[in-house]
């Protein structure tokens, strides 16, 4: 997947790995308030298994993709992607984040239009994310890329997740 074309102006992607967990971990110390509501401890074991993790559904490592967009040398933000599940023509945010100091301007908005557009190339037809019901920032943000509430929930001890799709 190469999102070249449809990134903002001086904003470069690239796959991440064990060898960014540094810079990721630095932007992920800029929005504590997202553990807090995840019921999460940010920690570098936590983000090195995030960077493979994949949900028990037999899928092979090549559906998981964990995109960094960068200004410079900066990680910006960053994307995970699991493909082909739960369905083969669908998709799943796991994770998305935007460093505080570039966040609320249009950024993420920018981003995830770009990821959107890279996805139907690759014939995904349905985005699909969860959220913390905690988070109501992050309700209104999905909302304004095009996520509509599934009607699924899915509850933990610390959080109550729940589910949006988008289609493609």
């Amino acid at each position: 997947m190469d999102f070249k074309a449809s990134l903002p102006q001086g904003i470069s992607a690239s796959l991440l790995s064990e060898q960014d967990l540094s810079q990721i971990y630095k932007l992920c110390q800029t929005q504590p308030q997202y553990f807090k509501q995840m019921g999460q401890t940010l920690s570098y074991q936590h983000l090195k298994h995030q960077l493979t993790a994949l949900p028990d559904s037999g899928l092979s490592q090549d559906s998981k993709q964990f995109w960094g967009f960068w200004k410079g040398k900066e990680l910006i933000a960053f994307c995970e992607l699991i493909l082909k599940f739960p369905e083969e023509d669908a998709a799943i945010i796991g994770w998305f984040m935007v460093k505080k100091s570039v966040a609320g301007r249009g950024l993420g908005s920018e981003l995830i239009q770009s990821v959107k557009h890279h996805l139907s190339k690759l014939k995904v037809n349905e985005l699909i994310l969860s959220y913390s019901d905690k988070n109501y920032s992050g309700k209104h943000f999905w909302q304004g890329q095009g996520f509509e509430p599934t009607g699924e929930r899915e509850k933990y001890p610390e959080v109550t997740m729940i589910t949006m799709s988008c289609k493609l």
